[in-house]
């Protein structure tokens, strides 16, 4: 059954955790008691401890972080008074922040994983809804997914694969390429403050709110949704 394992230092919600060398780094998030946006971090060890970690750059909670390498996390937006859209890479040996490329909108309770490309199998991270403040689609609720590539944040990736090599000329040849893939699609509905987890190659995003067109002041879905 279940067993007390450790106190953390701070009270957090909306927090961010994630597992590296047999120990789970926790940054930011909420204390509701002291009404307070946290800027700490704490690392809880297998023996049942919690020590202090660095400080984040700025306070924050809502935000999502995933890995990079086996080194290196990547932390993404959050709510600080405003909806974020910085993100930091954060190495896990150096305790040190640096900054990683802005979003393409600002978002918190969204989620983040990573996922590989169906033909090269390469790897990326992506985040996923959360609230943004918009009201394009009536809500502050997001729909859109940014996948991070070459160091930016894209909303897709087109790849292309050579179809075809035609000699026009002598020393000239012809290359034909046809799109095969597309990653970065949006989710079928708005979505926030939802679960995400990776299985395999593939990426769950599981419940969460998300506007369903009723007065319900909080309208949860029971859908799991696959990438």
């Amino acid at each position: 059954g279940w067993q007390h394992f450790v106190n953390m230092i701070d009270r957090r919600s909306g927090a961010a955790g994630i597992v590296y060398n047999n120990t789970f780094h926790i940054f930011g998030g909420f204390d509701a008691n002291e009404n307070t946006t946290l800027q700490s971090s704490e690392i809880v060890n297998e023996d049942g401890t919690s020590t202090e970690g660095p400080q984040l750059p700025s306070p924050v909670h809502g935000h999502a972080i995933a890995s990079i390498n086996s080194t290196v996390s990547i932390i993404s937006g959050g709510y600080n008074g405003a909806y974020i859209d910085q993100t930091w890479y954060f190495n896990h040996e150096s305790h040190t922040f640096t900054p990683g490329p802005n979003m393409l909108e600002g978002r918190n309770g969204h989620s983040s994983g990573t996922i590989a490309d169906q033909i090269t199998k390469e790897k990326f991270v992506i985040v996923v809804g959360g609230y943004n403040g918009s009201s394009h689609l009536g809500s502050s609720y997001s729909d859109s997914t940014e996948i991070l590539l070459n160091g930016k944040w894209s909303t897709g990736k087109t790849s292309y694969r050579i179809t075809n090599l035609s000699l026009v000329r002598p020393n000239t040849i012809m290359v034909f390429f046809t799109c095969f893939s597309k990653l970065g699609p949006a989710l079928p509905k708005a979505l926030a403050s939802h679960s995400m987890v990776e299985i395999g190659e593939s990426l769950y995003v599981i419940g969460g709110f998300s506007p369903d067109g009723t007065s319900s002041p909080y309208p949860m879905s029971k859908e799991i949704q696959k990438l």
